[in-house]
């Protein structure tokens, strides 16, 4: 067979393959429409008067109890307690009562607070628990008025009509479970928005919408806590003022006391997923109305988006611990009542203003690079724009001064400095292992791909290629951990299994120990993982926050993670540079895809890297604990 008739048959190949996904999406489409027309008539058949609360008349409404979670937060829950009070609810005074569930706070209330607010009928505190929901369902028992309303964050303000509406979705059904949709106080997201000014900021914002006095020009000051830019409301998984009435939470129960995690991981959403779908009650909806969250430091709000992506992570986990459920089902369609204003429908959702940010942030980066490139920076570096997209890396970070360490290495070793260069590293092993599948977590440009002259699989949720790849090259734009999710598709993609792979990915331990543990799965035997970043040249490159260009994490800490779990593998680490900063190269043969030593350990491995068990004091402490190889060794290490 000619190399034309060779490319002709992988081409064929190829298109066989995208036909067949193409097939596979139609018939997930179909599948999906034909879950929801199932899920609409089942609705239908909750929602007939023979099933709902009208079959036993309405609810008798007598009052609100709102019952508000409380930890470290005197000043915002001022603003809180305003939005409760019977005057700005449009109530009468005997009929809004208001509980505070002290969660332990360090930060007390002031003392005069029920004096101010005399609607406040008891102030219950619960100590040596770091969930606040053994605080809420110890306040529910006090409960003066057969409606409760909980609202699991103290920080959210109110609008004016969610008394009113209450009171008139509890005079039509006997079960309701009402929720009010929750939005974030502000223009932008709050992780966005220095927390030193929060206050002041909206302090400044709420005078000038005249809140108290014009309650519902909050909707102004907003910003819809979803992804989708169609702001659907009735795809809600959870509310932050669920109302509904104590038969309800004397039937299904109230907060799970098994979410005991500081913040209570996903216990607002499990309750609100188990009080919705339950046949016998209600689900209603107030469109207009809402909850709006101040800026305070809260359990996820201050996190940088890795922080919290590891934060609600562990809830996920835990929620399936509890529950025995991997996702959470809203299936019951929600009944809609009350008035939708006009400033309700004008609200962005975290999408549209991400990309407003998105762009703001890349004009500053190209007036950046304007005047640096006119002017000229120290060391006469020069910003690049990169494929048309952000500039250099350096730009966005202050550099960080290498120590100067790779003529002394390289002068070590008997070899010139681009010999010490990663790629050339990564391009030997290709060259000694001739993979026949080659398989990189955390692409960015290409460069390391590149190199490759097999079938290859990539993998970065932001890859910019800007070098040509090896024909054979597929490349999903993902999260390493939702790659391997889908078993089927990581299956026919790794075919016999992966012979050499890469993990750049994440510079943090915990995702770096994921990832291994994904990617030995789909080894073969005799195969060979690669990890980068694991010899940092100084501790300002080892800190978890990045604080500057040259970057590595505590990537390190899986170096003695798996000499600790798996000393059934060889791992070597070797000196690598990029450009004049030593980065080293960590290199674990014969990866057994059998084993589930790492996977049935990783919460004692996580805890063991959050706890420091793996820290260094210094580079030498990293460099003697490492036990690194020589140059001339690596040729020995690498032979099959």
């Amino acid at each position: 067979m000619t190399p034309k008739q060779k490319n002709q048959q992988i081409i064929d190949g190829l298109e066989s393959e995208i036909e067949g996904l193409k097939d596979s999406l139609k018939a997930e489409r179909e599948k999906y429409h034909k879950s929801q027309i199932m899920l609409d008539e089942a609705n239908a058949l909750i929602l007939n008067e023979k099933t709902q609360g009208f079959a036993k008349g309405p609810h008798q409404f007598d009052g609100l109890t709102i019952i508000i979670a409380y930890y470290n937060i005197p000043k915002h829950i001022e603003r809180t307690l305003q939005s409760c009070a019977p005057a700005y609810q449009n109530a009468a005074k005997d009929k809004i009562e208001v509980i505070i569930a002290d969660n332990g706070s360090t930060e007390p209330l002031p003392d005069d607070l029920q004096q101010r607010f005399p609607f406040i009928s008891k102030i219950l505190r619960t100590e040596g628990k770091p969930s606040p929901v053994f605080a809420l369902n110890a306040a529910i028992a006090h409960a003066k008025f057969s409606t409760i309303a909980l609202i699991i964050d103290g920080a959210h303000i109110l609008s004016p009509g969610v008394f009113k509406n209450t009171r008139e979705v509890c005079q039509l059904y006997h079960r309701p479970v009402i929720n009010v949709p929750q939005y974030y106080l502000g223009k932008v997201s709050q992780n966005l928005n220095p927390i030193t000014d929060a206050w002041k900021r909206e302090t400044w914002w709420l005078n000038r919408l005249e809140w108290p006095q014009k309650g519902y020009n909050l909707f102004k000051y907003a910003l819809f806590p979803s992804e989708n830019i169609q702001r659907v409301l009735h795809g809600a998984i959870e509310t932050n003022c669920l109302i509904t009435t104590k038969e309800v939470l004397e039937d299904c129960g109230a907060f799970d006391e098994r979410f005991d995690e500081p913040g209570a991981g996903y216990a607002n959403l499990e309750i609100f997923s188990r009080l919705t779908n339950h046949a016998d009650n209600t689900y209603v909806i107030l469109p207009g109305e809402g909850t709006f969250h101040q800026d305070h430091d809260g359990t996820t709000t201050r996190k940088s988006p890795e922080e919290r992506d590891q934060l609600v992570e562990k809830f996920r986990q835990r929620y399936t611990e509890v529950t025995g459920l991997e996702t959470l089902l809203n299936l019951k369609s929600p009944q809609v009542y009350g008035t939708l204003r006009k400033s309700c429908e004008k609200i962005p959702t975290i999408s549209h203003e991400y990309g407003q940010v998105k762009q703001g942030l890349l004009t500053k980066l190209a007036n950046i690079y304007v005047a640096r490139a006119r002017a000229g920076i120290e060391n006469n570096f020069h910003p690049k724009l990169v494929a048309g997209g952000l500039t250099d890396e350096r730009e966005a970070r202050p550099p960080l001064k290498p120590i100067g360490q790779l003529p002394e290495v390289a002068k070590q070793f008997g070899v010139e400095p681009e010999a010490m260069n990663y790629l050339n590293f990564l391009r030997r092993l290709h060259e000694v292992r001739q993979p026949e599948i080659y398989f990189e977590i955390g692409v960015d440009k290409g460069f390391s791909m590149a190199l490759a002259k097999c079938r290859c699989v990539g993998v970065d949720p932001a890859f910019a290629v800007t070098t040509p790849l090896p024909p054979r090259t597929r490349l999903f734009k993902e999260k390493s951990d939702n790659f391997f999710k889908q078993k089927k598709r990581a299956q026919r993609l790794m075919g016999d299994g992966i012979d050499l792979a890469f993990i750049d990915g994440m510079h943090l331990a915990e995702y770096v120990v994921r990832d291994f543990i994904n990617v030995e799965k789909y080894c073969k035997p005799g195969s060979v993982i690669m990890f980068d970043d694991v010899l940092p040249e100084q501790m300002e490159m080892a800190e978890r926050d990045r604080r500057f260009n040259a970057w590595t994490g505590d990537v390190y800490k899986i170096v003695p993670i798996l000499r600790k779990y798996r000393p059934d593998l060889e791992v070597g680490v070797f000196h690598t540079f990029i450009g004049q900063y030593r980065k080293g190269l960590a290199v674990v043969k014969n990866p057994d895809p059998n084993s589930t030593v790492l996977e049935e350990n990783y919460k004692d491995i996580e805890r063991g890297i959050f706890e420091e068990d793996y820290a260094i004091d210094s580079i030498e402490h990293l460099d003697t604990m490492m036990q690194i190889s020589s140059y001339s060794e690596f040729e020995k290490f690498i032979a099959i």
